[in-house]
């Protein structure tokens, strides 16, 4: 929150502070830069990599208008990665799976937030990053 300038005992939310909650499992100085960078795009959805290793992708379907919104979290896991993802069909975070040959995707919705923490946490990723981005055609 801030003070408006015409008032010292009104506050009125602080600009973009939505935007900034919504992706807060980010570092900041990353918020700002794929803030920036997807804000030029012309495309609005957006699949953020925020982790990945031997056959395992972590990242954020993101929306972009105003700000970045988290739309969902998705964890794509192939070959023996697919067995552990299946796994994961118990956690009541998990809302649809795909399968797809060898690769099985899960997908956490966003809201409430906590449930793509709680889905993070689980997988034991504490320390994520933006490593790329990709437009998404698909929603």
């Amino acid at each position: 929150m801030v003070l408006r300038d015409d008032s010292r005992d009104e506050v009125e939310p602080t600009h973009r502070a939505t935007c900034i909650e919504d992706l807060s499992i980010l570092p900041i100085d990353e918020i700002i830069e794929l803030e920036s960078r997807l804000y030029i795009s012309e495309s609005s959805i957006f699949d953020v990599l925020i982790h990945q290793d031997s056959n395992l992708e972590v990242y954020l379907r993101v929306y972009s208008s105003e700000c970045v919104e988290v739309l969902e979290l998705r964890v794509r896991g192939c070959k023996d990665k697919s067995k552990i993802i299946l796994e994961a069909l118990t956690w009541p975070e998990v809302s649809r799976a795909l399968v797809e040959g060898e690769c099985v995707e899960l997908q956490v919705p966003a809201h409430p937030p906590v449930r793509v923490k709680e889905a993070l946490r689980k997988l034991g990723l504490t320390k994520i990053s933006v490593q790329a981005y990709r437009s998404s055609h698909t929603a």
